[in-house]
């Protein structure tokens, strides 16, 4: 009992005598602040049904406002200097509060001068179908001239892109498909004179709400006539669901032809490709990741209309086949494909010795590597840039077509940027370069960096992952080969019911038999 007692004794002589305040501890992290509701040094457990309303003043005036549960709370990186009072309250969001129940942090000399060291900050705000993107770039950060660039990102996905200009805000409208959904905004900013210096930051993630379904207004009734109303209404409900049902079909009906155009585009470009070749096997799949037939069969066609002495490829793969039998058919040219899987490479090597095509192809791997050139890639993105080893390069001169369809895009952002960097300087005079997969953005805004900063003219051609071709100004351009064109034609009188080319009949009741007299 007595080591009871004594144990009992050291244990309340180890007690504080009275708790410490409640507290707030600010973290500053680079895109945000953290706030922690703190009783000591343990985070204060506060009543289940209890909400807080967090402010934060700048110099007297609020400058952001937060209600929410909980013990740790978000808030963006504030504009300020170091010379700046800044206040952060939290009170407790019921309707009286004592004030012995607000708890207040001003931010110390070092929390202010660990903000001001974060040399960009970006902004979101939300007002309805409409997210405005705002960049504060910290004074002595960059010298000269700047550019800024916004993301819309929809739960973490890119979907809207504003390319640099001036401004450091921009406002994006969000499609019915975003709205609804978490939103941020991610800002770069870059020197107009030295466009390689670029920094990036990310909003706050803010939540939108759905678009609103429009209301019809209904007609007014009385009580007398309130059986002919209901009756009209009734008709009216019957007319709108046929019409609707008739709109869903007409939708799905025009959906399911553009898909039997597209797919028969590529059967019959397929087709029209393996009459030109002149090989005994056949192609690989041309699905997934492979280039599509139709951009095969045009560029098979204007390397047999423009003979090219030099072609140079980044990704290897069905192409590979493709162009070396254009040149051996030319009887004149070389290619030199550049790729940087051990296991692709070896699968290409194979097809083209199969083929004996090998001769006419300097096939050369290389695993990706850090690329220390220009990019479009932020310096601080999650994937550093990468690309293939410019030792692969060696020996390259007079290209006279760049095609590029590598490397993978998950390999960082706007990964197949280099390549006109990397052989700007050993294109031939009239060089084309051409680019796969353009009904991605990010490959179109690489066409479209190329053709401002290497003087390119820029033209795209709506095939099936689209195709980017850059051309110089002036310069003999070979127009495109006829390519095969095959759709299903719906006559005039059928364009409210393109059902009919499927030998379908969509109409209304009071549609049917009219267009027999």
């Amino acid at each position: 009992m007595a080591n009871l007692v004594l144990v009992g004794r050291s244990l309340a002589a180890l007690l504080p005598k009275e708790l410490p305040p409640p507290s707030l501890e600010v973290t500053v992290h680079r895109d945000y602040l953290q706030v922690a509701l703190c009783r000591g040094d343990e985070l204060l457990v506060p009543a289940m049904d209890s909400g807080w309303n967090l402010s934060l003043s700048i110099n007297g005036k609020t400058a952001h406002d937060l209600s929410s549960s909980g013990r740790q709370w978000v808030l963006p990186i504030p504009a300020i200097t170091t010379d700046d009072t800044v206040l952060i309250t939290a009170r407790p969001s019921k309707t009286e509060t004592a004030a012995a129940e607000i708890i207040e942090h001003t931010l110390t000399a070092n929390e202010k001068a660990a903000i001001c060291s974060v040399p960009l900050r970006v902004y979101a705000e939300v007002d309805a179908d409409q997210v405005t993107g705002r960049c504060v770039l910290m004074p002595g950060v960059m010298e000269g001239a700047v550019e800024y660039a916004f993301y819309l990102l929809v739960e973490g996905q890119k979907t809207q892109v504003r390319w640099y200009e001036g401004s450091p805000t921009h406002t994006f409208i969000l499609t019915p498909e975003e709205a609804g959904r978490p939103v941020q905004i991610r800002g770069f900013v870059r020197a107009a004179e030295a466009p390689r210096q670029k920094l990036s930051a990310a909003s706050l993630s803010l939540n939108t709400d759905p678009l609103p379904e429009p209301t019809p207004a209904m007609p007014e009734t009385n009580n007398e006539n309130t059986v002919e109303t209901l009756s009209n209404e009734l008709k009216a409900l019957e007319k709108t669901l046929l019409q609707a049902s008739k709109d869903n079909v007409g939708k799905f009906t025009r959906d399911l032809l553009v898909v039997q155009n597209r797919l028969y585009a590529q059967l019959e470009s397929l087709s029209w490709l393996q009459r030109r070749l002149k090989i005994k096997g056949q192609l690989p799949p041309l699905r997934g990741w492979a280039t599509s037939p139709d951009v095969l069969l045009r560029l098979h066609a204007h390397i047999m209309a423009t003979r090219p002495r030099v072609i140079v490829e980044f990704g290897s793969g069905a192409s590979t086949l493709v162009i070396a039998d254009a040149l051996r058919q030319n009887g004149v040219g070389k290619l030199i494909s550049i790729e940087h899987s051990d296991h692709y490479g070896a699968q290409t090597l194979g097809t083209l010795q199969a083929e004996s095509l090998q001769g006419w192809v300097d096939l050369r791997i290389g695993e990706l590597e850090p690329w220390e050139g220009e990019h479009l890639n932020p310096e601080d993105a999650e994937k550093p840039s990468r690309w293939y080893p410019v030792s692969l390069l060696e020996g390259v001169e007079n290209v006279d077509l760049l095609w590029v369809d590598g490397p993978p895009g998950a390999t960082c952002l706007f990964s197949r940027y280099p390549a006109l960097p990397a052989l700007s300087d050993k294109l031939a005079p009239n060089a084309e370069v051409w680019m796969d997969d353009t009904i991605r953005q990010e490959e179109k805004d690489i066409c479209e960096r190329w053709a401002k900063d290497h003087g390119f003219e820029l033209e795209y051609y709506p095939l099936e992952k689209g195709l980017g071709r850059l051309t110089r100004p002036g310069a003999p351009v070979v127009p495109p080969a006829p390519m095969p064109q095959t759709t299903v034609v719906v006559s005039d009188d059928d364009a409210a019911h393109p059902e009919r080319a499927l030998g379908l009949d969509f109409s209304l009741p009071e549609e049917q038999g009219k267009d027999e007299h």
